[in-house]
């Protein structure tokens, strides 16, 4: 998971990866997710870097442009939208990059995570998307 705000569409404003990723796959990454050609508000997108598929979400921070970055072995672009989208939806909630990664733990152990906001819930369960989605 990564994530990068920016204060103007020149300056890094913040970046933090959880866990680490190498500086190339970082500078590539940053050249992609804040193009002026596909930065929108709530846009997701993805792409294919060597074996890895890295999926992107944008979003507003405190008027400020971000991005949030899951990169994955697998294509599963549905499924990765829904986990960007809690992710973005928590991270924006209060700017806590600790909730973020609080919610990738819970996923990576016991296979599902939620989030719940005004009444609407989201959630992800990676055991029952596979077997929805192997038939």
């Amino acid at each position: 998971m990564f994530s990068q705000q920016r204060e103007s569409k020149q300056q890094t404003l913040m970046s933090w990866t959880y866990p680490t990723i190498t500086d190339d796959l970082k500078t590539y990454i940053s050249s992609r997710c804040f193009s002026i050609s596909t930065w929108h508000d709530g846009l997701f997108f993805y792409l294919k870097r060597n074996s890895f598929w890295i999926y992107i979400k944008q979003f507003i921070n405190k008027s400020n442009p971000g991005a949030l970055i899951v990169i994955a072995v697998d294509l599963e672009p549905a499924k990765y939208k829904v986990l960007c989208d809690i992710l973005v939806n928590k991270y924006t909630k209060n700017y806590n990059p600790v909730d973020l990664v609080k919610l990738y733990l819970n996923l990576i152990t016991s296979g599902s995570v939620c989030y719940q906001e005004n009444g609407t819930e989201i959630s992800l369960n990676l055991r029952n998307y596979k077997k929805r989605n192997k038939n």
